[in-house]
């Protein structure tokens, strides 16, 4: 990973938890593969997520194309140093410009994009990676790690065919949060203290290990879901440098069903359980 680096060049512990969801009984089968699964629309914090984003970037996307043209017109000879302001001008017009524009439509896409996934893999990707983990806001303050939790509850109830008690969702959602934030404040305590940089996006991963089919158009899916946590900086070459001070392992096991031509998950808060920190 370029620019990513461990602080003081030590890796940090990594803090294990243990996801478990419940196993529908033979009897349940039936209904829950024959149910019906309709399309539902999005909601309105995706809409209000995807239309900030689409003109924060069109902004960066104006603000690049003029101080672009601008620098890359400056006058003055090469030897001067005038010619390297030149070539940034015309970095930041042709590349910045353009990139931001395509950024902008990307988010924008966010309105479109549909809850209900035909493979096993997107949906849980969708569940725990878009919604219970979360979508962080790339320009918020608030909620650098995780994102809106009515963000994530929104986008939870487009990946199941019913309607979900939102409370007692919003409710495991925070919980299973607060006990990663917790671990992770703890981990990062030391990198914090040093002063090494503000809050940055985290990075997240998931590793799919095992799919078992338990009966026909039902899977228990194995993952292991790896969120850092990273403090943003300068180095003295005025780059940008993320140091990873906390690695959280989700080892989730969980059950999913296909209805129709989708997936969906059986458990939405399934039980999860601190595990030791390995060394």
């Amino acid at each position: 990973m370029s620019n990513y680096y461990y602080p003081s060049s030590v890796k940090p512990n990594t803090v294990n938890f243990i996801v478990t969801g419940k196993r529908p009984v033979v009897d349940e089968v039936n209904n829950l593969t024959g149910i019906i699964f309709p399309k539902k629309p999005v909601s309105e914090s995706e809409k209000n997520k995807a239309i900030k984003n689409f003109f924060i970037f069109i902004g960066i996307g104006i603000a690049c194309f003029i101080f672009g043209f601008l620098i890359s017109n400056i006058s003055g000879n090469r030897g001067s140093g005038a010619g390297i302001v030149r070539l940034m001008g015309y970095t930041i017009l042709f590349l910045g410009a353009p990139f931001s524009v395509i950024g902008a439509f990307y988010y924008l896409s966010g309105m479109f994009r549909s809850g209900r996934k035909t493979k096993v893999e997107k949906s849980f990707q969708w569940v725990w990676e878009n919604s219970i983990i979360g979508d962080p806001d790339l320009f918020g303050k608030k909620n650098k790690r995780f994102g809106s939790l009515q963000y994530a509850i929104d986008t939870l109830e487009r990946a199941v065919p019913g309607d979900i008690d939102k409370d007692i969702v919003g409710e495991y959602i925070t919980r299973l949060r607060e006990s990663l934030e917790s671990a992770m404040e703890q981990t990062t305590a030391k990198a914090r203290s040093k002063k090494l940089g503000t809050d940055g996006t985290p990075l997240k991963n998931i590793k799919f290990e095992k799919k078992e089919e338990l009966f026909p158009n039902v899977s228990e899916v194995s993952a292991t879901i790896t969120f850092s946590d990273v403090l943003v900086s300068q180095n003295n070459k005025n780059e940008t440098v993320y140091y990873i001070t906390a690695i959280i392992e989700l080892h989730v096991t969980q059950i999913f069903i296909k209805a129709g031509k989708y997936w969906y998950p059986y458990d939405l808060t399934p039980d999860f359980q601190l595990r030791q920190i390995s060394r």
